[in-house]
């Protein structure tokens, strides 16, 4: 069986890969690297993403830039987050105390996902990838 591979190490590829093995080693790889950032890394890299959009892509961004800055706000990101995780986005990095000794919760990813894209909502995927 053969899988078109569309990206890779955020380059565009357009490649028939016949070894899904390797893709899922890889991004098992990527997952692990991920997992050893801390929860506010993660959201100051998708505000100097989003500025870095702003600023130099301003003239080609359509009419999502705007809403992906507004999105990507890393005030914005702490409330969602902070309703999503009652309060304590913490919990993503570390063990969290539930008020009782014998309960700690810990948000841990499960393993890998697959995103599809909608061609009607063009900022769907980047929205609920985030």
């Amino acid at each position: 069986m053969a899988i078109t591979l569309l990206l890779n190490n955020a380059e565009a590829v357009k490649k028939k890969v016949h070894n899904l093995a390797e893709i899922i080693d890889d991004l098992g790889t990527r997952l692990e690297y991920l997992h050893k950032l801390s929860v506010e890394d993660l959201i100051d890299f998708f505000q100097e993403v989003a500025l870095f959009w702003l600023k130099e892509k301003s003239n080609s961004g359509g009419i999502y830039l705007k809403n992906i800055e507004e999105f990507l706000e890393k005030e914005n990101l702490k409330r969602s987050l902070g309703v999503a995780l009652r309060g304590n986005i913490r919990v993503l990095d570390e063990f969290a105390d539930l008020g009782d000794p014998k309960l700690l919760f810990h948000a841990q990813p499960r393993g890998l996902s697959v995103q599809w894209l909608a061609g009607n909502v063009p900022m769907l995927g980047l929205f609920s990838i985030i």
